[in-house]
């Protein structure tokens, strides 16, 4: 009998700078949720890159977009759920290619 195949790599850790790129990404969106009066959740299935950037070039002096994906949003939330109570109730809606307006526009 032949030899069984290798056995694949167990994962491994992501480096040091994948790390920090994630850290990044979930301070910046707890920290939207404070600086920003109002959030939006968006879904951006069959919307092209040109109309995100225009959308972005358009509101960017009052508003940020932030995209991602949704199980690092997820994580944001859940890790921040006793500072932060009130996000759980968008949990719910991080389904698909959606993503945050974070704007201080009230109408």
């Amino acid at each position: 009998f032949p030899p069984p195949p290798p056995l694949p790599d167990a994962k491994k850790m992501p480096n040091a700078a994948k790390l920090a790129k994630k850290g990044k990404y979930f301070e910046k969106l707890i920290s939207s949720f404070d600086e920003y009066k109002n959030c939006l959740i968006v879904g951006v299935d069959n919307v092209g890159s040109r109309s995100l950037m225009d959308f972005r070039y358009m509101f960017r002096e009052h508003s940020a977009f932030l995209m991602g994906k949704n199980t690092m949003m997820r994580k944001a939330i859940n890790d921040n759920k006793e500072t932060h109570p009130e996000l759980q109730t968008v949990l719910p809606y991080l389904k698909g290619n959606v993503g945050f307006i974070f704007t201080r526009w009230t109408s």
